[in-house]
């Protein structure tokens, strides 16, 4: 954690998160659907017949355009350069800490500004801080903060939600508000929330391919609960709010058959058995509860766990609501004698345990309803 800045102070970072963006999850689920579906159908398509897709990449670019929506806002996070570093930032620092560990304590201090792998997150955080929004009304009032009149800067961004502003509002001094500081707390956000966004709907969508018989029962679900809040919606003087999938943060309680499969899916394919790596994802955006076993729960569960639940849950109500699902052509599922068999969750080097990235399950647009 200390080279790769995982273990040092984020105070802000898990303030803003902690507080701002778990309160705020209600408020922000319009936005946070629109962009689902925006990334869902760009990376899926449309599918008119069945298609083989590595579910794994599509996942990974439709975690951080969904998670940057939240955390820097239009139109950064629909920026490719972006999107791509903050991916870019999540895998390698696995692939740094992994480096890191191959050598012992006393050597790393003198190994580490030199290891390949660190140096690539020193890039993407200066990348990073050249792309912040910093000058835009929208995310902060660059002329504040350049003459140091911290608290015009801070009222401003109060105003704004997403991220960013959450973060200079818990800041306590100028230089915690520069770029270069702002950019090093989206990146340790955006590591948690992309990591484990795209494992878990990753696993999801494996099993969902690989028992494509819970299809029906939970698109059923889907559909009952959006018609519900489509009428809820309909009489109420609040439509424009809540348009977007005719869901809201609320509505996820009563998708009561998603949250089953998903717990059954996490329990069979727990997000890591490292120690250490669930020490430090702690920190960050993971799904606990007394009914899960892959991270703590109670006062040391992680501040982003609301946040990350109800990002993959709207990735899933859009997958399933809108496409088909197999191991192969055709939308069958696993079959005995026949070769089709879940992809295999691979275990890495120090515990960590990943879907396999190479892997390719069939969709097809679903062809009653909607679409």
């Amino acid at each position: 954690g200390r080279y790769t800045d995982m273990g040092k102070d984020h105070t802000e970072g898990i303030e803003a998160i902690k507080n701002d963006l778990t309160l705020n999850i209600a408020r922000t689920f319009c936005d946070l659907q629109d962009e689902v579906k925006y990334a869902v159908g760009r990376e899926i398509g449309e599918c008119a017949e069945w298609t083989p897709i590595n579910i794994y990449s599509r996942s990974l670019q439709i975690g951080g355009l969904a998670s940057g929506r939240i955390f820097v806002g239009l139109p950064l996070c629909r920026d490719q350069e972006w999107v791509d570093k903050s991916i870019s930032y999540a895998i390698d620092t696995m692939a740094g800490i992994r480096a890191v560990n191959a050598y012992s304590p006393l050597l790393c201090p003198f190994v580490a500004p030199f290891l390949p792998e660190l140096r690539k997150l020193r890039s993407y955080k200066r990348r990073a801080a050249q792309m912040l929004p910093f000058g835009h009304a929208k995310s902060t009032d660059n002329l504040s903060l350049e003459t140091g009149n911290y608290e015009a800067a801070s009222d401003a961004n109060s105003k704004q939600f997403n991220l960013i502003s959450w973060m200079i509002g818990h800041s306590k001094d100028i230089p915690r508000v520069q770029p270069e500081f702002i950019a090093k707390e989206q990146l340790f956000a955006a590591f948690g929330a992309i990591h484990v966004t795209s494992i878990t709907v990753t696993n999801a969508l494996y099993d969902l391919a690989a028992h494509p018989e819970y299809i029906a029962p939970l698109r059923a679900e889907i559909d009952e609960v959006i018609a519900e809040e489509e009428k809820e919606q309909n009489a109420s003087s609040d439509i424009e709010q809540d348009r977007s999938l005719g869901l809201r943060k609320q509505s996820l309680p009563k998708l009561r058959k998603l949250d089953s499969f998903l717990k059954e899916s996490q329990r069979m394919n727990p997000l890591s058995i490292s120690t250490s790596f669930q020490s430090l994802l702690v920190h960050h955006f993971v799904i606990t509860g007394r009914d899960n076993i892959n991270f703590s729960h109670g006062p040391g569960a992680c501040p982003g766990r609301f946040f990350a639940s109800a990002v993959i849950k709207a990735i899933l109500v859009e997958v399933i609501g809108g496409w088909d699902v197999g191991l192969a052509e055709g939308g069958t599922g696993e079959v005995e004698g026949e070769g089709l068999k879940r992809p295999v969750t691979t275990v890495l080097p120090g515990g960590q345990r990943t879907p396999d990235a190479r892997a390719r399950i069939w969709f097809r647009r679903r062809k009653d309803g909607r679409a």
